[in-house]
């Protein structure tokens, strides 16, 4: 029994020590372990996002200044009309044009608003700087 004993000792001990050789040393500098730690963190990758977000809110903002242009076409067609008396007799066709079009283009400004849009965009500037 005492040689089963020693047997199973022998095989933990050469296993053990066949774990011990499975890992190699990795050696980092301190700007490798910090730009690691920064990229891998999940804390800055959700303020990297707020601030992003931050940016487009201000972009969002900044749009209020430009002019808005909008452009409408449309096209129709109608049939013949038929005419009729008011018992619903003595009915006739009558040619129409058939075709219709209609084209709109309406440009605005903002010009004053009291001062919304730029406190608007001062509020999603100070916002963006507050992340965090």
């Amino acid at each position: 029994m005492s040689n089963f004993r020693m047997l199973i000792v022998a095989l933990c001990a050469s296993l053990c020590a066949l774990g011990s050789y499975a890992q190699q040393p990795y050696v980092l500098s301190l700007e490798q372990l910090f730009a690691l730690a920064d990229e891998n963190s999940k804390t800055i990758q959700t303020e990297n996002a707020a601030v992003l977000e931050a940016q487009q809110e201000v972009k969002v903002a900044k749009n209020a200044l430009m002019p808005d242009i909008d452009i409408s076409l449309s096209a129709s067609y109608l049939g013949n009309g038929y005419l009729m008396d008011r018992n619903f007799s003595n009915g006739q066709t009558i040619d129409m044009p058939h075709l219709g079009n209609n084209f709109a283009v309406e440009a605005t400004q903002l010009l004053y608003a009291g001062g919304a849009v730029t406190n608007s965009i001062a509020l999603a500037k100070r916002s963006r700087y507050q992340v965090g």
